[in-house]
Formats: structure tokens, C-alpha cells, sequence
């Protein structure tokens, strides 16, 4: 078994081989690129800091970007503003519901998606992307989510499936592919 730095160097190792990877992901939900690197510095940190939290053999990017994703919500609390993007669990629900399930496992894949997603997303209208946000991303049924945004349920649910539907749509053309 190895020491704890051996550990700790292995897990910083991994996370400069994903690095690009975390700062594309941090940039989708911090459109500034000061900010952004800000937060793959203060990911690298944590992740260095918890290194003895990660399991060889387990996904390490979906465990650098769940810290990441942490990072950047934590950062937006505390400038007490909303993101201009979607969250990265609102990104991730909306590309699970959109792709194949075979190709959820090609890592490759599902990185095009994600990032065809978070610009497929700017494109969607104000309200509806508040909406998308407040079901996605907040958890809170679409009847309810429908009254913040001064809607009907009936056209929450509705706009719901045109958002589905476009950010598929949208996805396809970018990624080239049919899913």
C-alpha cells in the first residue's frame, strides 16, 4: 500500500492529467477566465487537501469535477449573485436525458455533449432557462417552479419538453451524432 504522499502525489499527478478537462468545465459555469482559473486553483487545493478522500480505481474526473462544481457554487454564494450558466448537476441531468445510455460510458462523448450543452443552453430563452435551472438544477417540481417564473403549470410542463427538445436538437447538431 503507499505512503500517504505517495498518495497525495499520485492524486495531484491525475488531477494535472484532467486539468484542461476541469478548467473546461469551470469555465462553462464562470464565463470569466480570471475567475475560472481562480477556481481550478482552489479545486487543485481542495483536491491535494482530500486526497486521502479518493479511491484508486474510482473515476477521478467525476470526483475533481464534483469538487470543482462545489467550488464554483461555493464562489457564487459567497458573491451572493446567480451564475450566468447552468450548474454542472443541470448540465450533467440534461445530457444523461439526451444522450444514448451507451454512450454515457465514452468519456470522450460525453465531454462533447456536456460542453455542446452548456452553449446549447445560452441559446434558450431567459424564462425557460430560468425555468430549466429551478427543476434541473433546484429540484422543484415543475407546477411550483412554473409560479416563480409567473407561468401556468400547464405551460412549465410544456416548456419543459420544447427545452428537451431543442437542447437535443441543438446537441445533435453540434456533436454530430443521433442519440
Amino acid at each position: 500500500m503507499a505512503s500517504d504522499s505517495e498518495h497525495t502525489r499520485h492524486v495531484q499527478q491525475l488531477f494535472v492529467q484532467y486539468g484542461a478537462e476541469v478548467k473546461y468545465f469551470v469555465l462553462s459555469l464562470l464565463p470569466h477566465p480570471g475567475e475560472a482559473e481562480d477556481m481550478v486553483q482552489d479545486t487543485f487545493l481542495t483536491v491535494t487537501a482530500k486526497a486521502h478522500d479518493y479511491e484508486e480505481g474510482t473515476n477521478f474526473k467525476a470526483w475533481a469535477f464534483a469538487i470543482a462544481r462545489f467550488k464554483v457554487l461555493e464562489y457564487l454564494r459567497q458573491k451572493k449573485r446567480e451564475p450566468l450558466a447552468l450548474s454542472g448537476e443541470t448540465m450533467e441531468l440534461l445530457a444523461r436525458e439526451a444522450s444514448d445510455p451507451d454512450s454515457a460510458n465514452d468519456e470522450v462523448m460525453e465531454q462533447k455533449i456536456s460542453h455542446a450543452l452548456a452553449d446549447c443552453i445560452t441559446h434558450l430563452s431567459p424564462k425557460l432557462k430560468q425555468l430549466v435551472e429551478l427543476v434541473y438544477r433546484n429540484g422543484i417540481k415543475p407546477g411550483a417552479a412554473a409560479d416563480q417564473v409567473g407561468w401556468k403549470p400547464e405551460a412549465a410542463y410544456v416548456g419543459l419538453s420544447r427545452a428537451r427538445k431543442e437542447l437535443k436538437l441543438c446537441i445533435q447538431k453540434k456533436v454530430g451524432a443521433n442519440f
